[in-house]
């Protein structure tokens, strides 16, 4: 979804090197070319241009890069070279959404969910919210994932981003006790 070193982990991309095919945010090919990946195996999209695979026989998988309200910096020289976002994978009928990491928009959720939704499911991120004056601009609180699974019309979702790193102040298992509380308030 963007480079920030909790979301782009040079070892895991080393350990699938050029067996796979990467799909990164416009200004971020460079990066994989310089750990070793063969250029044909980077795909850089814009925010809201879709990628398709498809072999005969199999079904299509179409994966679009959303925008997010985030931003990308992995070094102190490169803040906002390389987009940030998140993605929406359709395979058949099937449809899902991948917030990466995000702040809340009203209007950029609900345009995602008309665009491309409604979704079947959906990964949004419900910690490293704290504290909230400082990461209200970066990261959505449990509360403001609620309305995102709302905005972007999806049926089921599964909260993400908490309980992996401490990134921020909040307690470890918070996140998911707001975020209980939270769907409980907008039933």
């Amino acid at each position: 979804s963007h480079n920030h070193y909790d979301h782009l982990d040079s070892r895991t991309v080393d350990m699938f090197g050029d067996s796979v095919t990467w799909l990164v945010p416009l200004g971020l090919k460079a990066w994989f070319l310089e750990r070793g990946i063969a250029t044909e195996k980077v795909i850089e999209l814009d925010w809201w241009e879709p990628h398709q695979f498809s072999k005969k026989g199999s079904l299509t998988v179409k994966i679009t890069f959303t925008p997010s309200v985030h931003w990308s910096k992995r070094t102190p020289w490169d803040t906002n070279k390389s987009l940030w976002g998140s993605w929406a994978v359709q395979i058949g009928n099937f449809k899902s959404w991948f917030a990466g990491d995000t702040a809340y928009d009203e209007k950029l959720f609900k345009e995602i969910g008309d665009k491309l939704g409604p979704f079947q499911l959906a990964m949004i991120p419900i910690g490293a919210y704290g504290p909230r004056y400082f990461m209200l601009n970066q990261h959505l609180d449990p509360a403001q994932a609620v309305l995102v699974h709302q905005e972007i019309r999806s049926q089921k979702s599964i909260p993400i981003h908490w309980g992996t790193f401490q990134l921020t102040h909040e307690p470890f298992l918070e996140p998911p006790e707001l975020l209980a509380d939270a769907m409980k308030k907008t039933g």
